[in-house]
């Protein structure tokens, strides 16, 4: 009560000593009431360092937290964890997103893919009719990686994955140095991956029953399988006999239908000469650098070596060896047919090796409000693969035929000794460089907003020497192709709350696209497509879209190199049995647009 009555005496003593403190303020006078409700109150502001071009609101905004949490350290692992964010259901299927680096294009993928993710500020996902913006078909998402200001890391990382059941190995090694400031930006990456070859027998695969029981030592069976050998060798054995293993005294003498009746029918494992997983090599080199120019113009410099090699194991060499029954080898009543694998020379190999080199380059910059894009690339590609098949007994045949006294068929052979390895082999070499211009900017303006207007001019050529030698035929293929594109794209805003032009239904926007290709070998392809984007009341976006074009086969698709891998295994889904294939891989020179 003290406090209070203070208080009370103290106000009322500031009231007598200032009476005007203790007045009402004047009421303001009408004029100056319509000057302080005629007064506009202006806020300005910007837009988000490296966001996009357009209204088009992403549909997904990582935050640098965000992207911690995916507990991934680079761009390329980045965009496979956001495969079923940034997957487009327009297009034939399956097209990669297009990536962006602070709202603007890149040359290729390679220009972003090492950048580790401690250095981005956000990403945004947004949908396809955005990538018309860049000059891109609206059959791909955009993904737009924005960077910090500045940054610097060097790292070093070290993995190692071995399998529970063991029996196979993969390391990795990833270094590399990153900066980015005001100055430009620097990416070195060096990346090396090693894998142990995995078999069949670290997985203790069951092999599956042949219709010729082959083995190391040899067996005999008849010359249709499973059919009676000989009827004497059955009434020795007591009991029909259609396989029969070749005694080890066949080594030494010419043997006896007891030798044979008295032995056991021989078996060899060779899950340790088939490969589950073939051992791989691969080594990347990868450098990129940045910085910008006079006029707001960036220009980026990108070049990288990539190798791989692998090596398989397919198996042991077969011999299906027909023995006549006049021959002095044979104690037998009629032909029969002698099998053995050739483990004398060991497994057959695959072997594979490829290279590729990459250059590219981007210049962005803008003038009299336009902005362009200009990016080129140039990339070389060497593989080389080599498929052993099996050996070509045919000399060999020709001695049993003959009767020969001297040859024991049943001794493995020694050298070569007339057995010639068999090979299929395919050598490609591929060639590629394009360009790139593209231009976006305000053509003029319509009551509802600023039109835009997106033109894209490019080239490319290309060129592909294949040859491959199958099963003793050699083919070879020699192509090139060059390229033209051009596309166009016009965005219309119809209604817009901010500029109060059919406020009532939204904001409404349509788009207009269309694209002409034309192929030195395809000849003209087309493409045209519309679209809207309408957002009827916040937060409520509707994107509709329609797009007509036409495709031509890549040149690959068209001449890669046919490649032969015999005893391939592969799991029959409709059978529901594991069998063993040849596999035949490579180009069609009569694919059509």
């Amino acid at each position: 009560m003290t406090r209070v009555t203070s208080l009370c005496a103290g106000i009322a003593l500031i009231a007598l000593v200032h009476p005007a403190l203790a007045q009402p303020a004047p009421a303001p006078q009408a004029e100056e009431r319509d000057d302080a409700e005629a007064m506009e109150i202006v806020v300005t502001g910007a837009r988000l360092p490296g966001a996009v071009i357009g209204d088009i609101e992403p549909e997904l905004t990582l935050s640098a937290g965000d992207v911690r949490s995916y507990g991934v350290t680079s761009v390329s692992e980045l965009v496979t964890e956001l495969a079923a964010q940034t997957g487009s259901g327009q297009g034939r299927g399956g097209e990669a997103p297009v990536v962006l680096l602070n709202g603007g294009r890149v040359s290729s993928f390679a220009e972003v893919r090492d950048i580790p993710t401690e250095a981005i500020a956000r990403v945004e996902i947004l949908p396809e009719e955005v990538a018309l913006k860049y000059g891109y078909r609206a059959t791909q998402k955009v993904m737009n990686i924005v960077l910090r200001r500045r940054f610097k890391a060097v790292s070093v990382e070290l993995e190692g994955t071995v399998p529970t059941e063991g029996g196979q190995w993969e390391g990795e090694s990833e270094n590399s140095l990153f900066r980015t400031g005001t100055q430009g930006r620097l990416n070195l990456a060096l990346e090396y991956t090693r894998a142990t070859a995995l078999t069949e027998a670290e997985r203790d695969i069951i092999q599956q029953p042949t219709s010729f029981p082959f083995a190391g030592a040899g067996n005999i069976s008849a010359i249709s399988a499973g059919a009676e050998i000989d009827p004497t060798l059955s009434l020795l054995t007591g009991g029909v006999t259609s396989v029969a293993g070749v005694p080890g005294a066949a080594s030494t003498r010419q043997p006896t239908l007891a030798d044979f009746a008295a032995g056991a029918v021989n078996s060899t494992d060779i899950d340790p000469f088939r490969t589950l997983r073939a051992k791989t090599d691969a080594i990347t080199v990868n450098a990129v650098y940045a910085r910008p120019l006079s006029g707001g113009t960036t220009l980026s410099v990108n070049a990288g070596l990539t190798y791989n090699e692998s090596a398989g194991l397919r198996g042991l060499g077969t011999a299906g060896l027909i023995l006549p029954a006049a021959s002095p080898w044979s104690p037998f009543a009629s032909d029969i047919r002698l099998n053995r694998y050739l483990t004398e020379f060991g497994p057959l190999n695959e072997r594979s090796r490829d290279w590729t080199g990459h250059l590219g380059a981007t210049l962005n910059g803008s003038t009299g409000g336009w902005n362009w894009s200009l990016t080129g690339n140039f990339d070389h590609a060497q593989s080389r693969t080599r498929n052993e098949t099996g050996f070509d007994l045919a000399a060999i045949q020709a001695r049993i035929s003959g009767l020969d006294p001297l040859y024991n068929p049943y001794l493995p052979l020694e050298g070569t000794q007339g057995a010639a390895l068999l090979t299929n082999t395919a050598r490609s070499i591929a060639t590629s460089g394009d360009a790139t211009m593209v231009v976006t900017g305000t053509p003029f303006r319509m009551p509802a907003g600023d039109a835009s207007l997106t033109v894209t001019l490019g080239g490319r050529a290309r060129g592909l020497d294949s040859e491959s030698l199958r099963d003793g035929v050699a083919t070879s293929a020699d192509l090139s192709r060059t390229e033209g594109n051009s596309q166009i794209s016009l965005d219309l805003p119809i209604a817009s709350r901010r500029e109060g032009v059919l406020s009532g239904i939204g904001d409404l926007s349509v788009n207009f696209n269309a694209g002409y290709d034309h192929y030195s070998d395809a000849g003209g392809q087309r493409l045209i497509g519309a679209g809207l984007n309408w957002s009827p009341l916040k937060p409520l976006s509707i994107i509709a879209s329609w797009s007509k074009d036409e495709g031509a086969p890549t040149i690959q698709q068209l001449g890669n190199p046919l490649t032969t891998t015999p005893a391939v295994r592969i799991f029959d889904f409709v059978n529901g049995e594991t069998v063993d294939i040849t596999r035949i891989t490579g180009g069609n020179p009569l694919l059509g647009s």
